[in-house]
C-alpha cells in the first residue's frame, strides 16, 4: 500500500515541475516584452530629444546660414513665431486641408559618392502655408534652389534609398525653406520625381 501512496506524490512532483517551467516561460516573456517596450520607448524619446534643438526650440541657438554665421532678422521672437506658424501649418495639414503648392525646381544632382558618379535627377515642390508665402517664395527662389542643391549634393546614394531616406530628406528640405521664409512656412516638401543613377 505504500507503493500505491508514493505513485500519486511522483505525479504530482512532475505536474508542479510543469507548472513552474510555464511560469518560468511566462516570466521570461513578460521580462522580454518588457524589455521591448522600454526599447521603444527610450528610443523614440531620444529621437524626439535629438530633433528638439533642430525644430527651432526657445532655448535653442540662433538660425545660422551655410557658413555657421548667425542670420540677421530673426530673433527669438521670430523664431518662437515660426515654430507657431509651422506647428498651425502642420495641424492644417494634418486635417486634410492643402495649402498652396509651388514648384521649387527640377534638379540633376551630382551625389557625394567617390568611388562612382552617382547622379539624382528630382523635382521639388513645397505646400505653403498662405498665398503670401507664395510670393516669397517665387521671390527667394534662386536662394531656395541653392539651398536644395547644397543641401542634396552632400549625399551618398545609399542616403538616397528607401522610404525612411525620402522622408528624412523631405524634413532636411522643408527645414532649410522654413529658416529663410519670413511670411509663412513651407508645410511639406513633394518629390514629384525621384530617380537615382
Amino acid at each position: 500500500m505504500a507503493e500505491k501512496e508514493d505513485a500519486p506524490d511522483a505525479g504530482d512532483g512532475k505536474k508542479s515541475k510543469k507548472k513552474l517551467l510555464v511560469i518560468a516561460l511566462i516570466a521570461v516573456n513578460v521580462l522580454g516584452l518588457g524589455g521591448l517596450g522600454a526599447f521603444v520607448l527610450l528610443g523614440s524619446s531620444s529621437e524626439a530629444a535629438a530633433e528638439a534643438p533642430e525644430q527651432g526650440a526657445e532655448g535653442a541657438k540662433p538660425a545660422e546660414d551655410e557658413d555657421g554665421n548667425a542670420k540677421p532678422g530673426k530673433d527669438k521672437g521670430d523664431a518662437a513665431k515660426a515654430d507657431a506658424e509651422a506647428a498651425a501649418a502642420k495641424a492644417d495639414a494634418d486635417t486634410g486641408d492643402l495649402g498652396p503648392v509651388e514648384m521649387i525646381g527640377k534638379f540633376t544632382i551630382n551625389l557625394a559618392d567617390r568611388t562612382t558618379s552617382r547622379y539624382l535627377r528630382v523635382v521639388v515642390s513645397a505646400e505653403l502655408s498662405s498665398a503670401d508665402t507664395v510670393e516669397e517664395l517665387k521671390s527667394r527662389n534662386a536662394q531656395l534652389r541653392h539651398l536644395t542643391i547644397a543641401y542634396l549634393s552632400s549625399l551618398k546614394l545609399k542616403e538616397t534609398q528607401g522610404a525612411g531616406a525620402l522622408e528624412e530628406l523631405r524634413g532636411g528640405l522643408e527645414k532649410r525653406f522654413n529658416n529663410v521664409l519670413t511670411t509663412g512656412t513651407v508645410r511639406q516638401v513633394y518629390f514629384t520625381d525621384f530617380v537615382t543613377q
